[in-house]
């Protein structure tokens, strides 16, 4: 444990809770009755908190939001963007 990973750790700290408070207002108009939609939300608010980083939590919840749409037959679900974004992350995580 190190002076460095403290001071980084406080220096992240803020900018996750301002985006935590900015989810909470989505979660609220969330269809939590719909696994495809409830489902990435949560996995990515919970991969930001627990990995103290923004962009993890998104790629987890792009590539959970792509995987279950495709998984349920909702292929029209997905925006190219959304995809796009899911298969970069796909394509960092198994080549690092």
């Amino acid at each position: 444990h190190s002076a460095e990973s403290d001071a980084a750790g406080s220096g992240t700290a803020p900018a996750l809770v301002y985006v935590a408070m900015l989810m909470l207002k989505g979660f609220a108009l969330l269809n939590w009755d719909d696994i495809t939609e409830a489902a990435p939300a949560l996995l990515c608010a919970l991969t930001m908190a627990f990995t103290f980083s923004i962009a993890d939590g998104i790629a987890f919840g792009a590539i959970a939001f792509v995987t279950l749409n495709l998984a349920a037959g909702r292929r029209q679900q997905i925006g190219w963007p959304v995809a796009l974004i899911a298969s970069v992350f796909v394509l960092k995580y198994v080549l690092s």
